[in-house]
């Protein structure tokens, strides 16, 4: 009998026995949505955690409060006419089940909240080398880091490029490049909800590299003809000295 009078005083309670699943990156600002009935007009929000025992947010008799726990302190907005509740910088310890109650005139409802907190996705770095395989075609070497456990890695590229291998989930590409030519490589670091992406432009320039070359070489041929030569007549002058001395 007290059971159906609670009931008749409260209003109707209405229940969804299933948590919705929301995913942050810590840093971000997540909203924890409330899926309050679209008819309604809130006059009660209680947003709680830990078995809905300790509140974090509410308005209640249109009084406001979003400071009520230590540790979400001036991180909370609660919207007052979706029930909505945004927490700001987002941090690993807010990973919980969080419970909101709803109320309209008597009315109310329970939902419930389960969020997932991820580490922020790495901004990828490439490296790269560039080296001559034949006549025409450099052959180009990169790698994209950092690499991490549950996180993909994927290629794209934009250009006169072929790729001798191509691994799927390899930190590693292989490419071949024409020469004179240049190509755009992006590596994609994604988690499959998110991604971060860096974009290296890579060129084929082998006569340079060639002339680079060529150079070196003849530097250091005409230095050793130099010395050579200089040798060579250091000890004519010698020998010349010597027959003097020799006829006097």
């Amino acid at each position: 009998m007290f059971v159906v009078l609670l009931l008749f005083w409260l209003g109707p309670v209405y229940s969804h026995s299933e948590p919705v699943q929301v995913i942050a990156y810590e840093g971000d600002r997540v909203t924890l949505p409330s899926r309050r009935n679209s008819t309604w007009n809130l006059d009660r929000i209680q947003w709680s955690i830990f078995s809905n025992i300790t509140f974090i947010a509410t308005l209640r008799r249109g009084e406001l409060a979003t400071d009520l726990f230590w540790s979400y302190t001036g991180r909370l907005t609660l919207n007052t006419t979706t029930g909505d509740l945004h927490v700001n910088d987002v941090k690993k310890t807010d990973a919980t089940l969080y419970s909101v109650l709803l109320m309209d005139n008597g009315s109310q409802e329970n939902h419930k909240v389960k969020l997932k907190v991820r580490d922020r996705l790495p901004v990828p770095n490439v490296n790269y080398t560039v080296s001559p395989i034949h006549e025409g075609h450099c052959k180009v070497n990169l790698r994209c880091g950092p690499r991490r456990e549950k996180l993909a890695i994927r290629w794209n590229s934009t250009g006169p490029v072929t790729f001798p291998s191509l691994a799927d989930n390899s930190s590693v590409l292989q490419a071949e490049l024409k020469e004179h030519s240049t190509a755009n490589f992006t590596c994609i670091i994604t988690d499959e909800d998110r991604h971060e992406s860096s974009t290296t432009q890579v060129s084929c320039k082998l006569k340079e590299r060639h002339r680079d070359i060529l150079a070196f070489f003849a530097f250091f041929l005409g230095l050793f003809v130099g010395l050579v030569y200089g040798g060579s007549r250091g000890s004519q002058v010698t020998e010349v000295r010597q027959d003097r001395v020799s006829t006097e």
